[in-house]
C-alpha cells in the first residue's frame, strides 16, 4: 500500500461505523462507473490484489457479515434516495 493510500486508510479507521458505511455507499457506485468506462480492464488483472488483508479472516464470518453489511448499505441508500 503506497503512503497516500495508507494515510487515507488511517483516516478511515477513525470514522464511526455509520460513517464508514456511508463512505462505502458513496465509493462503490463511483467505482462501478469508473470500471464501466475502462473497457480495457480485465477482472483477472485484479488477481492477488490486496491478498494481505485477508490473512487471519474467517471466510464464513466474513460472508455472514458481508451479507448484513450489504443489506444495511441498501437500506441506507434507499433512505438517502427518499430525501
Amino acid at each position: 500500500m503506497n503512503s497516500n493510500m495508507q494515510r487515507v486508510y488511517n483516516e478511515v479507521l477513525k470514522l464511526t461505523i455509520p460513517e464508514k458505511i456511508m463512505l462505502i455507499s458513496k465509493i462503490l457506485p463511483e467505482l462501478s462507473r469508473e470500471l464501466k468506462k475502462d473497457s480495457k480492464l480485465n477482472v483477472y488483472d485484479l488477481k492477488g490484489l490486496g491478498k494481505e488483508i485477508w490473512r487471519g479472516v474467517d471466510a464464513q464470518e466474513y460472508v455472514i457479515g458481508g451479507a448484513a453489511m450489504y443489506a444495511l448499505c441498501l437500506w441506507l441508500q434507499k433512505k438517502s434516495d427518499s430525501k
